[in-house]
């Protein structure tokens, strides 16, 4: 909490020390709104983004620092064969302080903090009715850009979650990090159209745990046949990443087209429980106890694929940028893989549907899934 009151603290101050970069300042405020998923059923999870943000130089010095909200109003699901999850009304809000600096000889350093707050309103959980917080949340990055066009790029991110059940009592509890490391290298050729190309390679991880616990005692949701239930579980993501960028630019115009690939190499989640059956004539309140391990292949690899149009309108007063963006997710994973997510349908079912309906299906779900569109303003 404390790191989160530093932010905030750094931000305000920068945000209002304005005289300090005269004419070298900027103010811009930035929006975009997007899809998560679409499918036959409708849209599942509509994200907004808004950002207000100061940027300043003093000789080789420049700092960036606001503040951002947003939020998925509405319901979004996740789930998987056996288990699902509702999060409603997802909104957060934060700030974030950053600085570079130029060093001779091509160097230059770049270093982001941010910080903020998540909260949702009462959902289902998987097991009782429920939300979920995260009271803070924040990351550090930084990117060192050397001659020759040549770069390292690294990030840390954390947060504390709660979860609360229906009565707004606390259920559980959770936690999740993030680190990314990459390097890479960037082309420039500069001729009637500005052709910027790069390619990059690294390392992913995250890591995570929680707990939640249900009775009848604390929960309004009947529980039956069980009077309590607790679930912990705990698992790791490691990825080794790859890509490439390229970036056409002209005088208004840019297509900006990035591909970039995921391959795991080690990813496990375990997970407990403990469950206690009601006490009557029916039930005698004993004790089950279970455990189990999740691994997924490794070598599973996911692609991802976006392309984004904008245009650029500038003035000697103000500067305006409009675009608009489609994010493509090609999965290719083991049938091991596939298990843990994906419920085969049964032989009738799959006889009985139709398949110009399945392909009309995924072609609405592959071209509006992903898309978004903003505008940004610089004063």
């Amino acid at each position: 909490m404390n790191s989160c009151k530093s932010i905030i603290f750094l931000t305000v101050f920068c945000f209002f020390s304005l005289s300090l970069f005269g004419n070298e300042s900027h103010f811009s405020l930035e929006s975009r709104v997007g899809t998560l998923y679409v499918d036959d059923s409708g849209v599942d999870g509509i994200y907004n983004n808004s950002q207000l943000a100061f940027s300043g130089s003093i000789k080789n010095f420049d700092i960036n620092t606001g503040f951002y909200i947003g939020g998925i109003p509405g319901d979004i699901s996740v789930r998987n064969i056996e288990q699902r999850a509702e999060l409603n009304d997802v909104l957060y809000f934060g700030g974030f302080f950053g600085f570079e600096i130029d060093f001779p000889s091509q160097f230059s350093l770049d270093i982001k903090t941010l910080a903020g707050i998540m909260n949702s309103t009462p959902g289902y959980l998987g097991i009782i009715p429920g939300s979920v917080s995260a009271p803070i949340y924040g990351g550090l990055q930084s990117a060192l850009n050397m001659p020759l066009g040549f770069y390292f790029n690294s990030a840390v991110y954390g947060a504390g979650l709660s979860v609360k059940n229906d009565n707004n009592e606390k259920a559980g509890y959770g936690s999740a990090f993030f680190t990314c490391l990459n390097g890479g290298k960037v082309w420039k050729i500069q001729k009637k159209l500005t052709h910027s190309i790069s390619v990059d390679a690294g390392f992913m991880s995250a890591v995570g745990s929680g707990s939640i616990t249900a009775s009848n005692e604390l929960d309004k949701t009947i529980l039956f046949p069980y009077s309590f239930m607790h679930g912990a579980g705990a698992g790791s993501l490691s990825f080794v990443t790859f890509g490439g960028e390229y970036i056409l630019k002209g005088n208004s115009f840019s297509v900006i087209t990035d591909l970039y690939g995921l391959i795991n190499v080690w990813s496990e989640i375990e997970y407990s429980y403990k469950t206690t059956y009601k006490k009557n004539i029916i039930y005698d309140g004993s004790i089950v106890k279970g455990n189990d391990t999740v691994s997924f292949s490794n070598g599973d690899l996911i692609i991802f694929f976006n392309t984004q149009l904008q245009y650029d309108l500038r003035t000697d007063k103000i500067n305006a940028g409009f675009f608009i963006r489609k994010d493509f997710i090609i999965p290719y994973i083991s049938e091991k893989t596939q298990k843990c997510f994906i419920q085969k349908q049964s032989s009738s079912t799959s006889e009985s549907s139709s398949g110009g309906a399945d392909v009309k299906g995924m072609l609405k779900t592959i071209l509006l899934s992903g898309i978004s569109i903003g505008a940004k303003i610089e004063l």
